[in-house]
C-alpha cells in the first residue's frame, strides 16, 4: 500500500535508557569505522612495538631481561613511542565523527531522533575510546602478561605495573579522544580537523622548545601536549625525579602536567558540548 502522507507524525515508540542509546551508537561506528582500510593499517602499526616486544622475549629473552628489571622505565619508554602511533591513530578513526555528520546534514536526524546532545557525545567519545583502546589497552595488557609470563617475574610484586599500564591507556585515550572530537565538531570536513589535529600537536612541541631555547624558561616545556603526556606517564610508573627531568628536561611539580591533561580534556568536552547546543538551536 503506498504511503502519500509527507506530514511529521509524532513519535510513539519506546525509549529506551540512555546506555543503550548509546552502546548504538558505539557499535556502529566501530563497525562502521572497521570498513575502512586505513583505520585497519593504523592498528596493525600501533600492534606492532607490542609484538616486537613479546617475539623479542620469547626468542632472545636475555636481550630483553635485563630492561624488564625496571619496568617502569620500560612502560614509560614504550608509551612515550606509542604516543605517536595514538596521534595517528586518533586522527584516522576520530577526524570524521563529528565533521561527517556536519558535512552530510545528518546531524539533524540525529537530534530528531530520541536521542540528546548528551547521548550524541557520549556515543562519538565512546567510538573513538573503543577505537584508541585497541591500540592501547588491549596490546599492553596482552605484552605485560606475555612479558610477565616468557621472563619468570614475580606476578604479585609487579601487579602494579599492569595497573599503571591501564590507566595510562585511559588518560591517553581521553584525552586524545576528546581533543580529536573537539576539532572535529568545529569543521565539515575530516581532512582539516585532522591536520589541525596534528597542527596543535606538534604546533605546540615546536613553541615549547622554542620559547625554552631561546628564553630559558622551565615552564614552556608545559605547553607541549607531548611532553605533558610522557611526564603523566612517568608519574604513574613511579619514575623518579631525576628521570621525569630528564623527560621534561626541568623538574616540574606532578600536579602541573597532570592538571594540564585533565584540565583540557574537561574543557574540550565542554566545548564540544556546546558547540553542538549552538549548533541544534541554529538549526
Amino acid at each position: 500500500m503506498a504511503i502519500y502522507t509527507q506530514d511529521y507524525r509524532k513519535w510513539e515508540g519506546t525509549h529506551r535508557k540512555r546506555p543503550y542509546k548509546v552502546l548504538g551508537m558505539v557499535l556502529f561506528g566501530v563497525k562502521r569505522a572497521w570498513s575502512n582500510n586505513w583505520v585497519k593499517i593504523c592498528l596493525l602499526i600501533g600492534w606492532m612495538p607490542a609484538i616486537f616486544f613479546i617475539v623479542l622475549s620469547i626468542a632472545m629473552s636475555g636481550a630483553i631481561q635485563e630492561g624488564f628489571q625496571t619496568p617502569g622505565v620500560f612502560y614509560t619508554d614504550y608509551f612515550s613511542f606509542q604516543l605517536l602511533l595514538i596521534i595517528l591513530f586518533a586522527t584516522v578513526a576520530g577526524s570524521s565523527l563529528i565533521s561527517e555528520d556536519i558535512e552530510n546534514k545528518s546531524i539533524t536526524l540525529y537530534y530528531s531522533s530520541p536521542i540528546e546532545k548528551m547521548d550524541y557525545i557520549l556515543g562519538k567519545f565512546g567510538i573513538i575510546a573503543a577505537l584508541l583502546s585497541l591500540i592501547t589497552v588491549v596490546p599492553t595488557s596482552v605484552m605485560y602478561w606475555s612479558l610477565t609470563l616468557t621472563l619468570d617475574s614475580e606476578i604479585q610484586g609487579t601487579l602494579w605495573v599492569w595497573g599503571s599500564c591501564i590507566l595510562a591507556s585511559l588518560i591517553l585515550t581521553a584525552f586524545f579522544g576528546m581533543l580529536i572530537l573537539f576539532l572535529s565538531s568545529l569543521t565539515g570536513n575530516n581532512k582539516y580537523a585532522g591536520a589541525s589535529f596534528f597542527g596543535l600537536i606538534l604546533g605546540a612541541d615546536a613553541v615549547a622548545a622554542i620559547l625554552y631555547l631561546s628564553s630559558n624558561i622551565k615552564w614552556a616545556v608545559l605547553i607541549s601536549l607531548i611532553k605533558d603526556a610522557q611526564q603523566v606517564i612517568g608519574i604513574i610508573f613511579r619514575l623518579d625525579p631525576q628521570e621525569i627531568e630528564a623527560i621534561a628536561e626541568e623538574t616540574i611539580p606532578w600536579y602541573y602536567p597532570f592538571g594540564i591533561i585533565g584540565g583540557l580534556t574537561l574543557l574540550m568536552g565542554a566545548f564540544t558540548y556546546l558547540k553542538l547546543r549552538k549548533m541544534e538551536l541554529s538549526e
